[in-house]
C-alpha cells in the first residue's frame, strides 16, 4: 500500500532569477529617465502574477509607486477596467488631491474612466481623435505621478483586459514616459487566439522586453517541497509538467497529510486537488443560519475574482460574518488571499481555483445563481451597467424576464461604452443584446432594428467596418418592415458615414434617398440632415448634389424656425449649410461663400457643436484669403486657437496648426510655417488622421517654393508628393506640383513630359472643387518655368474667370496668392504684354492686401523684367524701383532662392534683343534703339526663339506654337507671303509666295543699284545677301521648265516656310533697325530645327 509522505508546504518564492534580473534592469533604467515595457507570458498558472508581485515588492521597497489593474475574465467589467484600477491606486496612495492636481485640465476627459473626478465633457466627441484625447490624459497624470518617484505600473491578466484597454498600454508605452515603467503579464493562448487583442499585444511583444515563463526545474520543484524523497520529487515533476500552481497544491495536500504520492492530481486535475481543499473547510454557522464552504465559494466564484463578504452574504441570505469567517478559513488553507482594497476583502488565490469552482456549479444552478447576484446588485445604488448586463445575461435561461433585463442593461451597458469610447466593448455588449433579445418578453421588430442600429454605430465609429454593412442591411430589413422612417434615415446616415466619394456610393445614395421620401416633412431636422448627407454622395452629379442641399438647408430652416433654441435643428442647419457649401466650392463668388461659412459657425455656436464651429471658421478663412482680406484672415487664427485647445483633439490641433503654417508661409515667417507644419503633421501622425501627410507636403512646398527646407523636411515632402501622385492616378494639383520640383532638379525634360501628360489629358478631368483654382495656378506656373507656350492659351482661358482673386486650396491648407500674378505669366509667356502688364498691377495690389510678402517680391521682380523689355525711360525707372522693392522684401524674408536671381546687375545683358507685341504691331528693342513693325509669322517666330535662348524647337513646332498663341489666319500677312489655304499643300512655294519673291528680287536690284552708286557698302552688303537668299528660294522650288517642285513631308513644308518667313522679317527689320538684324543673323539658326543662341 502507498505510503503518504508529509513535507512541510513552502510558500517560498523559487526560481524565476533571469526574468527577476530582466525587471530589475528595466526599473533602473526607467527611474533614470528611459520608459521601459517588460511582458510576462505563458501558461495559466506558471507563475506571472506572483513574480510580478514580488518584483512589486521590491519596486515599492525601493521607493517605486507602484500601481496594479487587473483584466476580468468573466465579463461586467466597465470599459478600461485595469486603467480604472490603475488610477483609483494613484488616489489611494498619492491622495485624492493629488490624483485631481495630476488630472489637471483633462480631469474632464478622465471623467469618462472615474466620475468622481467630475462629470465627463459633452464636447469631447466620439471616434478615434476622442480616444486620443482619453489616452493621452491618462498618460499626463503618469507622467507627472512619475515626478515624485518612479512609476510601476502593473497590468495583469492582459489578454482579459479587453482591446481598449491594450490599446492604451500600446499607445502609453509608445509614448515612452519618462520615469515609468510598464509590465504586464497574460497567457500566451488566450492572446493568441482571441482576434481582440491579438495583434496589440503581438505589436506590443514587438516593442518591449517579452519574458516568456517556463516550467520549473528539478531543484526549483526540490524549493517547494523540502523535505520530499526522490521518487517524489520525479512524480511531481514528471506527472506535473513543472507548474508552479500545480506544485504549491501538491504541496499543501501532501502536507496536510491528505492524498498519498499516486493521488496527486496533474494540472490538468487542479479541480480535483481545489475540491479536496474545499471538502477540508467545516461548516460555519450562527444561531440558525448555515453556510457550507462549497455553496459560499461557488456563489463568491460567480460573483467574480475579488470577493466582498457582505455582498455575498447578501445573495446567500445569511449573516455576512459567517462568510467572512469561511473566508478566513480559505485564506488559511491557501484557496483565497487578502484582497486589494475596501471592495475586495478577499481574491482567489488562483484563477484555475475560481475556474474550478465556478464549474462545480451544474447549469441550471449557475444560471440561478446569477440570477440571485444580479437581483442583489439591481438593488445597490450607482451599480455599473456592464456587471447587470453580465449576470442578467448568464440568468437569461430563467425566464423571459432575466432576459429582458439582459437587453436592457447590455443595451446601456453598450452606450456607456460608446460614451467613453469603448467601441469594441461597446459592440460586444449590443451583440450580447442581440443575441438574447428573442427570448426577452415584450420583443419587438423595431427593438431588434434599435439595437443593430446602436452595433452599427459601434462598429463604424473607429472607422469603416465591412460588418457594419451586414448589420446594416438587417436594420434597413427590419425598418421597413416596422415601418419606423427614422429608423430607416438612422441606418442610411450610417451606411453613408464613410463612403469614398471618389468610387461610386450608388447603394448608399439610394438608401439615402429612400429614407428622405419616407421621412414626414414636420421630421425637419432629421429630414435636413438626410438630405446633406444625400448631396454629398451626389457629389459626381453636380446638378443633383445642389439640388439635395438646397433642400436640406430648406428644411433645417424649417426645424430652425420651429425650434429657435433647439440644438438638433442647430445641428441639422450647420450640416446642411457644411453640406451645400461643399457641392457649390469653386462656382461661388467669395463673398456669398463667406456668408454661407459665417451662417455655418453661428449655428453650430447655438447647438453647442465645436468641432463644426472649427470646420466653419476653417471655411471663413478660406473665403476672406480668396477676397484678399488679410487682416481679417489673421483674425481668424486665434478663434481656430481656441476651438482647438477646448476640443483637445488631434484634429482640431491639425487644423489650427496647419492654418496657423499657412499664413505664416503666406506672410513670409517661413521659419514659423515650418514649425506649424511639422507640429500638425505629429498631431496628425499620432491619431493615424489621414489627411496629416498630404497636409504636410503641401504646407512645406509652399515654403520651399521660396526657400530651402531642412534635408529630412524636404526628402519627406517630396517622398509624400510622389506617394499621392502615384496613389491618385496622376492627380493633377498634386503632378503639377511634382513638374516644378522635378524641373528644379535639373529633370527638365522629364518635367516636359509629365506637363504633356497633365495637359493633354489630366485637364479634361478637372472641375470646380476645393483644389481646382490652385490646380490651375500650378499648371500656369508650370508653362512659365517650362517655356510651354503652346499650352498657354488653353490655361490662360481656364483660370482668367478667376482673375481678381487669390488661389486657395483645401480649406486654406495653401494659398499660392493672386491668380492675375499667373495670369500675367501666361499672357506675358503667349506675347500678350498688354494683358500681363493689367495682371501684375492687379496682382500687386491683391498681394498688398494679403500681406503675402514673397508673392508681393515675385510679382515685382517679373514686372520689373516685363517693363524692362519695353525699354523706354519711364518703364526702366518704374522696373528700377520694382526691383528695388522686391530685393528688400526678399531680403527681410529671407528668399534664398529669389535674392540671387534680385543681385544681378540691373541692366539688361549686352546685346539682348526683345519681341512686345502690342496689338497688331510689334515693339522691337536693342541696344537701347526701338523700332515698330506690323505683326507677322515670322516675327511671331522670332518672337518664340528670343524667348528662351539655346533651346531648339522644331521648324514644325513652331509652326503650332505661332498659331496656339493667335497666329495669322488665311489672308493675314507673312512677310508679303501669304498662307492661302486653298493653295496646293504640296508645293514648296505657293504661286503667290513665288510672286512675291520676284516682285521682291525686282525691288532689290534698284536699292542695290541706288546703294552701289551712293557707295553705302553697308547696306549694299545686306541687300546682297537677302538677294542671294531669295535666289536660293526660287530655285529650290522651281523644277525643269519652271515647274513647281513639291514637299516630301510636312517637316520639310514647315521648314522651308518658317525659315522663309524668319528671314523675311530679319529683311524687315534690317530696313529700321540694321543693328538688331546685325545681331539676329548671328544669333538665329534655321532650318528642321530653329535656334536662338546669345553670343
Amino acid at each position: 500500500m502507498p505510503q503518504p509522505v508529509q513535507p512541510q508546504a513552502s510558500d517560498r518564492f523559487v526560481g524565476r532569477s533571469h526574468e527577476l534580473a530582466v525587471l530589475r534592469a528595466a526599473y533602473r533604467e526607467a527611474a533614470a529617465g528611459d520608459a521601459r515595457l517588460v511582458l510576462l507570458a505563458g501558461e495559466p498558472g506558471i507563475g506571472k502574477t506572483e513574480l510580478a508581485r514580488v518584483f512589486a515588492r521590491e519596486a515599492g521597497d525601493d521607493g517605486a509607486l507602484v500601481l496594479w489593474g487587473a483584466g476580468w475574465e468573466e465579463g461586467g467589467a466597465p470599459p478600461y477596467w485595469p486603467w480604472v484600477q490603475i488610477l483609483r491606486g494613484y488616489g489611494r496612495q498619492a491622495g485624492p488631491e493629488a490624483l485631481a492636481e495630476a488630472a489637471g485640465q483633462q480631469a474632464a476627459v478622465l471623467g469618462q474612466l472615474l466620475p468622481e473626478l467630475g462629470a465627463p465633457d459633452e464636447r469631447a466627441g466620439s471616434g478615434s481623435w476622442a480616444r486620443f484625447t482619453l489616452f493621452e490624459a491618462v498618460c499626463t497624470v503618469l507622467h507627472r505621478a512619475s515626478r515624485g518617484a518612479p512609476v510601476v505600473v502593473i497590468l495583469d491578466d492582459l489578454h482579459a483586459a479587453g482591446r481598449p484597454s491594450v490599446l492604451l498600454l500600446r499607445f502609453a508605452a509608445a509614448a515612452r514616459l519618462s520615469r515609468v515603467l510598464f509590465a504586464a503579464t497574460y497567457r500566451s493562448a488566450e492572446a493568441r487566439n482571441d482576434p481582440d487583442v491579438s495583434d496589440v499585444i503581438g505589436a506590443l511583444e514587438s516593442a518591449g522586453a517579452l519574458l516568456p515563463l517556463g516550467a520549473l526545474s528539478s531543484d526549483e520543484i526540490r524549493l517547494l517541497l523540502p523535505g520530499a524523497k526522490a521518487d517524489v520529487l520525479a512524480l511531481v515533476e514528471r506527472r506535473g509538467d513543472g507548474n508552479p500552481l500545480f506544485v504549491a497544491q501538491v504541496a499543501r495536500l501532501l502536507g496536510h497529510g491528505a492524498a498519498t504520492v499516486e493521488e496527486v492530481p496533474v494540472p490538468a486535475g487542479i479541480r480535483q486537488a481545489v475540491r479536496r481543499q474545499v471538502a477540508a473547510l467545516a461548516e460555519t454557522s450562527a444561531g440558525d443560519a448555515r453556510v457550507t464552504a462549497r455553496e459560499t465559494l461557488a456563489m463568491a466564484a460567480a460573483l467574480g475574482p475579488g470577493i466582498d463578504p457582505a455582498l455575498v452574504a447578501s445573495v446567500l441570505g445569511v449573516p455576512a460574518e459567517l462568510v467572512a469567517r469561511l473566508c478566513d478559513d480559505a485564506t488559511e488553507i491557501g484557496l483565497l488571499s487578502p484582497g486589494r482594497d475596501a471592495s475586495e476583502l478577499y481574491r482567489f488565490k488562483h484563477a484555475l481555483v475560481r475556474e474550478t469552482l465556478y464549474a462545480e456549479l451544474p447549469p441550471q444552478s449557475r444560471a440561478h445563481a446569477h440570477y440571485r447576484i444580479a437581483a442583489a446588485l439591481e438593488d445597490r445604488a450607482g451599480q455599473s451597467h456592464s456587471e447587470l448586463a453580465y449576470h442578467f445575461l448568464q440568468a437569461a435561461p430563467v425566464s423571459a424576464e432575466a432576459a429582458a433585463k439582459a437587453v436592457t442593461y447590455s443595451d446601456r451597458a453598450g452606450q456607456d461604452a460608446l460614451k467613453a469610447l469603448a467601441y469594441e466593448e461597446a459592440a460586444r455588449h449590443f451583440r450580447h443584446a442581440l443575441d438574447v433579445q428573442g427570448r426577452a418578453a415584450q420583443a419587438t421588430p423595431a427593438g431588434r432594428c434599435a439595437l443593430l442600429l446602436s452595433l452599427a454605430e459601434a462598429l463604424t465609429k473607429p472607422g469603416p467596418d465591412p460588418a457594419a454593412a451586414h448589420v446594416l442591411d438587417e436594420a434597413v430589413r427590419l425598418a421597413r418592415h416596422a415601418n419606423e422612417p427614422r429608423m430607416l434615415a438612422a441606418a442610411a446616415l450610417l451606411r453613408a458615414q464613410h463612403v469614398d466619394f471618389n468610387a461610386p456610393t450608388g447603394a448608399a445614395t439610394a438608401l439615402l434617398r429612400s429614407a428622405a421620401d419616407a421621412l414626414d416633412p414636420a421630421d425637419a431636422a432629421l429630414r435636413a440632415r438626410t438630405l446633406a448627407r444625400l448631396a454629398i454622395t451626389l457629389t459626381p452629379e453636380p446638378a443633383a448634389a445642389r439640388a439635395a442641399a438646397q433642400e436640406a438647408v430648406i428644411s433645417a430652416r424649417e426645424a430652425m424656425s420651429r425650434e429657435p433654441d433647439g440644438r438638433a435643428a442647430a445641428t441639422a442647419l450647420a450640416t446642411a449649410l457644411a453640406a451645400q457649401h461643399h457641392v457649390l466650392w469653386g462656382t461661388q463668388d467669395p463673398r456669398d461663400a463667406l456668408a454661407d461659412a459665417s451662417e455655418i459657425v453661428a449655428a453650430a455656436q447655438r447647438a453647442i457643436d465645436p468641432e463644426t464651429q472649427l470646420d466653419g471658421h476653417v471655411l471663413r478663412l478660406t473665403h476672406l484669403l480668396e477676397l484678399g482680406d488679410g487682416p481679417s484672415a489673421q483674425r481668424v487664427l486665434p478663434e481656430l486657437d481656441q476651438l482647438a485647445d477646448a476640443l483637445n483633439q488631434p484634429a482640431a490641433r491639425l487644423a489650427a496648426l496647419s492654418r496657423r503654417s499657412t499664413v505664416a508661409a503666406l506672410t513670409g515667417d517661413f521659419g514659423a510655417a515650418a514649425d506649424f507644419a511639422r507640429r500638425a503633421y505629429q498631431a496628425g501622425q499620432a491619431a493615424a488622421l489621414p489627411d496629416a501627410g498630404a497636409v504636410y507636403w503641401g504646407q512645406m512646398f509652399a515654403i520651399w517654393l521660396h526657400t530651402g527646407l531642412p534635408a529630412d523636411d524636404e526628402q519627406r515632402m517630396e517622398q509624400l508628393l510622389r506617394e499621392l501622385v502615384a496613389r491618385s492616378h496622376l492627380s493633377v494639383a498634386h503632378a503639377a506640383a511634382l513638374v516644378q520640383i522635378d524641373a528644379a532638379r535639373g529633370s527638365v525634360e522629364q518635367a516636359r513630359g509629365l506637363l504633356d501628360e497633365l495637359i493633354s489629358t489630366g485637364m479634361d478631368t478637372l472641375r470646380p472643387d476645393m483644389v481646382y483654382l490652385w490646380a490651375l495656378t500650378l499648371l500656369a506656373r508650370d508653362c512659365t518655368i517650362l517655356g510651354a507656350v503652346r499650352y498657354a492659351p488653353r490655361v490662360y482661358q481656364a483660370l482668367a474667370p478667376y482673375a481678381g482673386r487669390a488661389a486657395v486650396a483645401a480649406g486654406a491648407v495653401m494659398c499660392s496668392g493672386s491668380t492675375d500674378y499667373y495670369l500675367a505669366g501666361l499672357a506675358a509667356l503667349s506675347g500678350d504684354t498688354t494683358a500681363a502688364h493689367r495682371h501684375y498691377r492687379t496682382a500687386v495690389s491683391c498681394h498688398r492686401r494679403l500681406g503675402a510678402q514673397p508673392m508681393l517680391a515675385h510679382t515685382l521682380h517679373e514686372h520689373a523684367l516685363l517693363l524692362r523689355r519695353r525699354g523706354g525711360p519711364e518703364e526702366l525707372a518704374a522696373a528700377s524701383a520694382a526691383l528695388a522693392e522686391a530685393r528688400a522684401v526678399a531680403t527681410s524674408c529671407g528668399m534664398t532662392k529669389l535674392l540671387p536671381v534680385l543681385d544681378q546687375p540691373d541692366q539688361p545683358a549686352p546685346a539682348a534683343l526683345t519681341l512686345n507685341r502690342e496689338d497688331d504691331f510689334w515693339i522691337i528693342g536693342y541696344a537701347g534703339a526701338r523700332t515698330r513693325l506690323p505683326d507677322s509669322l515670322g516675327l511671331r517666330y522670332l518672337d518664340l526663339l528670343v524667348r528662351d535662348p539655346g533651346r531648339e524647337l522644331a521648324a514644325l513646332e513652331l509652326v503650332q506654337l505661332a498659331g496656339a498663341t493667335g497666329a495669322a489666319g488665311t489672308g493675314v500677312r507673312a512677310d508679303d507671303l501669304h498662307e492661302v489655304s486653298g493653295a496646293d499643300a504640296d508645293d514648296v512655294l505657293d504661286q503667290q509666295a513665288r510672286n512675291a519673291y520676284r516682285q521682291r528680287l525686282n525691288e532689290l536690284g534698284e536699292e542695290l543699284a541706288q546703294a552701289e552708286h551712293w557707295n553705302d557698302i553697308e547696306r549694299a552688303s545686306r541687300l546682297r545677301a537677302e538677294r542671294e537668299f531669295l535666289v536660293r528660294e526660287l530655285t529650290a522650288a522651281t523644277g525643269l521648265g519652271g515647274r513647281s517642285r513639291r514637299l516630301g513631308s510636312e517637316s520639310e513644308r514647315a521648314r522651308i516656310n518658317v525659315t522663309r518667313a524668319i528671314r523675311s522679317a530679319i529683311a524687315r527689320i534690317r530696313d529700321r533697325a540694321p543693328d538688331a538684324a546685325a545681331h539676329l543673323d548671328q544669333t538665329v539658326r534655321t532650318g528642321t530645327r530653329c535656334s536662338y543662341y546669345l553670343p
